[in-house]
């Protein structure tokens, strides 16, 4: 090594190191906080606040800078916004975002910062704008359903519409009755609702509900665990009026009346439509006691011995809270104990009421129409005055003014037989009950027509009159059809009735004849069998006996008819098999029925 050159190489190597010193100096550069924005909306909710941006400068010296944005491609018109478009570090920026007009879903855009002087002259911030849907809310329209239902109409399940919607987004609704059974919707579970309305039917079944003078209330509540609003409760209201009460016509009020002067009150039975647990019973300004509302058919009552102390009619009306109107007035009479009084004639076999057939046998109800206990006809004396009683207090009767022959009287029930001459056809008949000489004030109507057959019954059961023929012995053996002693398919039975009208025994004139009392054996040996004009037919089960014969047996009450009929080969077999009975093609009124085997 040249010694000589040593200092010329030491002077190189410090005046490069200089030189080396120098070129490591780095100009200051742009800071930025944060690099990245995420700005997100969701439709519907108030405008985003502003987000910061820091700019800085990473040395001592502060860098001028502008700024520019690059709006979403969505924007029609600026969507970001800076505070500021130009500026020195260090600077606090705002971005703004106006998202209106933007729909759900994500946009790009960017914010370009340029300094000149900074080592990396141009920067940029990446923005994503996420736009959401606003969150779905359920909606219902109406919000609250009423119904009206009143007593005594037709009962139909009564239903109404409610449209269930999502303001936006779809949603999964789940459906909640409450308030009882009378309510329901459909659908009862999960509804999808999406786009259009989804229909939710809300029914109520008035069955069985009590008339209130305050609504039922329910709810239908839809619920959502995705909904902004959760649930939406549609109230339902029920309101169940009474309908107006009435009293029946004729026969409402039962006894229709006491005797004037009664130390005891009378307890009535009141029978209409429309009657609830509110009803009430009263007379003018006086309320009857004792009120039991037995159904809606049915209520029992007690008028007070003040109504009744003098003669007079007693207005009954029935009075429900509820109801738009009490009944019609219907009045009860406080009668003079002296005169006979007509409150009903029926049927003896079938009670049918009002109606009244030559020859028929029937009841009469009333009061003060005979002597104490009953007083039965003597036999064979079914004859001029057509009258009973004990000495000089005699019980007679008339029907379209002409004497019918009396089988039995009581102070409250007579049974008689209608004369064969009275008038068919015309709108109504008189009855008249005369006792000790005083004669029943007004008329009783009933109608009076060809036939009205009914069939004696045994027992309240419906248990017909009904005789099983045993043909295999003579005379034939009879014996009383009952569950212990059924009658067979193809079998002979007598049925007993009444109510059969004309006959084949052509009357004489009146007030008697042979037809007015009950055929002897020499009639049927020489005037022929007495049977009913009117062709006679059985159905039993529903299916026609065979070979159906009536005729009057002999010796027996004015009145009765015998039907022999052939059971069907095959019936239907029980203990209540139906027994109907057809005279001159009028059927059988009442429930009667036999025992088949």
């Amino acid at each position: 090594m040249n010694c000589r050159n040593f200092p010329l190489i030491v002077l190189l190597a410090f005046h490069g190191a200089d030189r080396a010193s120098s070129a490591v100096v780095a100009a200051p550069d742009i800071a930025l906080t944060p690099t990245s924005l995420n700005l997100t909306y969701q439709i519907g909710d108030a405008q985003p606040a502003a987000r910061p941006v820091a700019v800085k400068s990473t040395g001592t010296t502060s860098l001028a800078f502008t700024l520019a944005v690059t709006q979403p491609a969505a924007c029609s018109a600026p969507c970001l916004t800076i505070s500021g478009n130009t500026g020195k570090t260090p600077a606090a920026l705002q971005v703004y975002l106006n998202p209106t007009g933007l729909v759900a879903g994500t946009y790009t855009a960017k914010i370009t910062i340029t300094a000149p002087a900074a080592l990396t002259a141009i920067q940029t911030v990446n923005v994503t704008v996420s736009v959401f849907d606003a969150q779905s809310s359920l909606s219902a329209q109406p919000t609250a359903v009423m119904y009206s239902y009143t007593t005594g109409t037709a009962i139909t399940v009564q239903t109404k519409q409610v449209l269930l919607a999502s303001s936006a987004n779809a949603l999964t609704a789940t459906v909640a009755v409450a308030g009882g059974a009378w309510l329901s919707a459909t659908p009862t579970a999960i509804i999808a609702l999406t786009g259009n309305p989804q229909t939710l039917t809300i029914a109520v079944d008035p069955t069985g509900m009590v008339p209130s003078l305050t609504p039922y209330k329910g709810t239908v509540t839809v619920s959502s665990s995705n909904a902004l609003n959760k649930t939406v409760v549609i109230d339902v209201a029920l309101t169940v009026n009474a309908g107006i009460p009435t009293i029946a016509s004729p026969n409402g009020i039962w006894p229709p009346g006491a005797p004037a002067g009664s130390a005891k009150p009378v307890t009535i039975t009141i029978t209409g439509t429309n009657y609830t647990a509110a009803s009430t019973v009263i007379s003018a300004t006086t309320p009857l006691t004792n009120i039991t509302v037995v159904n809606a058919t049915t209520i029992l009552a007690t008028i007070p011995v003040s109504l009744l102390a003098a003669t007079g009619s007693v207005p009954i009306v029935i009075h429900t809270p509820s109801a738009a109107a009490d009944s019609t007035a219907v009045n009860f009479l406080a009668y003079d104990p002296a005169i006979p009084q007509v409150w009903a004639v029926v049927n003896s076999a079938s009670y049918h009421g009002g109606t009244v057939s030559p020859g028929g046998i029937v009841t009469i109800y009333g009061a003060g129409m005979g002597p104490a206990g009953v007083t039965s006809y003597p036999a064979g004396a079914l004859s001029l005055p057509f009258s009973i009683g004990v000495g000089g207090f005699n019980t007679s009767v008339t029907i379209d003014g002409k004497p019918a022959p009396l089988l039995y009287t009581s102070p409250t029930q007579i049974s008689c037989v209608v004369p064969l001459t009275v008038t068919v056809g015309v709108p109504k008949v008189d009855v008249y009950v005369t006792y000790n000489a005083v004669k029943s004030l007004a008329a009783f109507k009933v109608s009076a027509v060809a036939a009205d057959p009914g069939i004696f019954t045994l027992d309240p059961s419906g248990q017909a009159a009904v005789l099983n023929i045993d043909t295999s012995v003579t005379p034939n053996d009879y014996s009383v059809n009952a569950k212990k002693n059924a009658a067979s398919a193809g079998s002979w039975v007598a049925i007993y009735a009444t109510g059969f009208g004309l006959t084949s025994c052509l009357p004489a004139a009146l007030p008697v004849s042979s037809c007015d009392v009950a055929p002897t054996e020499a009639l049927f040996v020489t005037g022929g069998t007495v049977k009913p004009i009117g062709a006679v037919a059985v159905t039993i089960g529903g299916q026609s006996a065979v070979s159906a014969v009536g005729v009057v047996p002999v010796g027996s009450t004015i009145g009765l008819l015998q039907i022999n009929a052939q059971l069907p080969a095959v019936v239907t077999a029980g203990d209540a098999v139906p027994v109907v009975i057809s005279i001159g093609g009028v059927l059988s009124v009442g429930n009667a029925t036999m025992v088949v085997k």
